[in-house]
């Protein structure tokens, strides 16, 4: 076993085949394969922290980046079925909107946001919400005042429509600097980043690696995510993909 824990990103639930899209048939396939094999699947605040986790027992969590509307209709239902918990990330001023940030697959660009209605159910039955700024920006582009603010009044925001706390926080693009991880770790439990990596114990809480699904489109290495020879393969594949961007360019 090479490590055991690990963070998941997922962007939407559709069939268009885009990088930052998973099948829901897939999804319901992955779901019902950690149900299966019991595997323990908790919020990245406890799984950073080790909280309610069993000695070396493999464990997951499942997080959602923008906020598609799709989780509700195709992620929801399979989440619920096998009592899986999930964070989801919002966009907060694009909450009830579309999608209109940049460097996305023109499959995805425009989609549907959930609605503050959606997030509040959602809320009542167990989900949980972090914080993905207010617009989608690419922090590091912006002065340090804006940042703050898109990280800030995203976290007000939505916790003023939940009624509860949010201590989760999740880099757009994996953008971030040392200002920021200072800046999310005094206001958040946890910064997730998109550093392609398990959670190790000099992993920093104020910017936890995750693992994109993506990689994990066979169930082949969904279900032997935490053997050695899938974290060879994963650093392969995100090597590999990191070469492809810097010739042609984000896809």
């Amino acid at each position: 076993m090479l490590e055991f824990r690990a963070i998941l990103t997922y962007h939407s639930l559709d069939d268009s085949g885009a990088v930052i899209s998973l099948a829901p048939a897939i999804f319901q396939r992955q779901m019902r394969s950690l149900f299966e094999r019991g595997i323990t699947v908790s919020s990245p605040e406890d799984l950073a922290a080790g909280r309610g986790l069993e000695g070396l027992n493999p464990a997951l969590s499942l997080t959602f980046d923008d906020g598609f509307s799709n989780f509700y209709t195709k992620a929801f239902p399979a989440l619920a079925e096998y009592r899986i918990p999930a964070t989801v990330f919002l966009v907060a001023g694009a909450v009830g909107a579309r999608s209109k940030w940049a460097d996305q697959p023109s499959s995805a660009a425009g989609s549907e946001i959930l609605c503050w209605s959606r997030v509040e159910e959602l809320r009542r039955a167990g989900v949980r919400f972090g914080a993905h700024t207010m617009s989608h920006p690419r922090l590091t582009d912006l002065p340090l005042d804006r940042a703050r603010a898109e990280i800030l009044d995203s976290k007000r925001a939505i916790e003023d429509r939940i009624g509860g706390p949010v201590t989760a926080f999740a880099y757009p693009y994996g953008a971030e600097s040392e200002e920021l991880r200072t800046l999310v770790g005094e206001h958040f439990e946890v910064g997730l980043s998109t550093r392609m990596g398990y959670l190790r114990p000099s992993s920093r809480r104020e910017s936890l690696e995750r693992i994109d699904v993506y990689y994990l489109r066979s169930l082949f290495w969904y279900r032997r995510l935490f053997r050695r020879a899938t974290g060879a393969y994963l650093v392969c594949r995100s090597t590999l993909r990191g070469w492809k961007h810097s010739v042609t360019g984000p896809s």
